[in-house]
């Protein structure tokens, strides 16, 4: 009978995850999931999970490492302590999902999205994920060290304490974003935005912030130390006891920022924006912007000098 025949099934499915759940398995199959949303523990490294609604289950402690997740979504699913280090996350959606302490490492993939979920104390170490998305995420105490995000977009993150120690993120957005205390050494975030963010007391010493937009930005305290800051607009941010030690400042916009205190590139404290000057910084109005204008003139011999003629 139907009942007979849904009990057997329920049975051997029953069965396979207890089995499983006991032995770490390479899987080289396809798997269907069904409509199962208890998967807590389960271990299925190596797994295509692709292609799939993986939304509202518990996967927390699961190890699906190494398996292909690409354009699956498990949003608002518990994923706490999984283990997703080595994944292909392409287009993956783990919006509003509960990542705290999941293991991310390695991951590849570009475009996945991490929308309001929780990531604290997540590692996501090494990971390949260009474009991806943490919009309000919390990433509080999470490690992104070594990892290669370019154009990711962390507007409104929660970031506070956390490691970003050697990462790629140039043209990322920050906007918004809390940083404090957040170690960032040796970062490449050249192009980035940090419009209103809270970077007070962090340490970026010896990264690469070229033509980094930080207006408004909280900077107190903050360690530049050596920092690449060329072409950087701290207009009206605030960088009180900031130290830009070694920092080089050329081309950078100060105009309407508070210097209270910080240490410039010889070491020494600022104690007026004028101060600046003398290593090749901007304190004021607009960064000047080349504009190429064609420009004919004629003289009184009949000869024509185009601008591409003239001395610069």
């Amino acid at each position: 009978s139907r009942t007979l025949s849904d009990d057997i099934i329920n049975l051997t499915r029953g069965a396979i995850k207890r089995a499983v759940s006991n032995f770490d398995v390479k899987y080289d199959f396809d798997v269907d999931f069904g409509k199962d949303n208890k998967l807590s523990r389960i271990r299925m490294p190596g797994a295509d999970i692709s292609d799939r609604d993986m939304s509202n289950r518990d996967m927390s402690r699961a190890n699906i490492s190494g398996g292909n997740l690409s354009r699956s979504d498990f949003s608002n699913t518990n994923l706490e302590r999984a283990n997703l280090s080595g994944c292909t996350i392409q287009e993956t959606i783990f919006n509003d999902a509960n990542m705290e302490n999941t293991n991310l490492s390695g991951v590849t993939g570009n475009e996945p999205q991490f929308i309001q979920a929780n990531m604290e104390d997540a590692n996501l170490s090494g990971a390949q994920i260009h474009g991806a998305t943490f919009h309000d995420t919390n990433l509080e105490d999470a490690n992104l060290s070594g990892s290669h995000m370019n154009g990711a977009e962390f507007q409104n993150a929660n970031m506070e304490e956390a490691n970003l120690t050697g990462a790629n993120m140039s043209n990322a957005d920050f906007t918004g974003a809390n940083l404090e205390d957040a170690r960032l050494k040796g970062v490449n975030m050249q192009h980035s935005t940090f419009i209103d963010v809270n970077l007070e007391n962090a340490n970026l010493s010896g990264a690469n912030l070229s033509g980094a937009t930080f207006i408004s930005a909280n900077l107190e305290d903050t360690n530049f130390q050596s920092a690449n800051l060329t072409d950087v607009d701290f207009r009206e941010a605030n960088l009180e006891d900031a130290n830009l030690r070694g920092a080089n400042i050329r081309g950078a916009n100060f105009a309407g920022a508070n210097v209270d205190d910080m240490k410039m590139p010889n070491g020494k404290e600022c104690h007026a924006i004028e101060e600046l000057l003398q290593f090749g910084a901007i304190i004021s109005g607009d960064k000047p912007r080349k504009v190429k204008v064609d420009i004919e003139v004629e003289l009184d011999d009949d000869v024509k000098v185009k601008n591409d003629d003239l001395p610069e």
